[in-house]
């Protein structure tokens, strides 16, 4: 498979992904481009990034979001991936970056083909 390369710490073989999360900068980066994110949005990415291309379930990004607190977030917590999810595809608009909803599983990243 062309999409692995070795992994720089283990020598395994892993994905190579087309875009990387800035967890420090709150940014994500795709085709040289920088799109600044939350803080919590970066929080909200972090299992998207982590299962690409797979899904991740929405208690992963519950728990990224909410897991060091003791309460486990708002009432309205399990409500908070879509929200997150609706103002970051606005924000993807225009780059190859997209985000799916997977019925009665979670969400995933999408990255579009390039266009010449």
């Amino acid at each position: 498979m062309s999409d692995l390369h070795p992994c720089p710490c283990c020598g395994q073989p892993a994905l190579e992904k087309p875009f990387w999360l800035d967890v420090k900068g709150n940014s994500i980066h795709i085709d040289g481009e920088a799109i600044h994110v939350t803080p919590n949005e970066v929080r909200f990415l972090i299992p998207l990034e982590r299962h690409f291309p797979d899904t991740a379930t929405k208690s992963q990004i519950i728990h990224s979001l909410y897991g060091d607190r003791s309460d486990g977030g708002p009432i309205t917590a399990d409500k908070i991936p879509y929200v997150m999810a609706a103002h970051l595809r606005k924000r993807f608009a225009g780059t190859r970056l997209g985000l799916i909803g997977v019925w009665g599983t979670g969400m995933r990243i999408v990255v579009k083909e390039k266009t010449t």
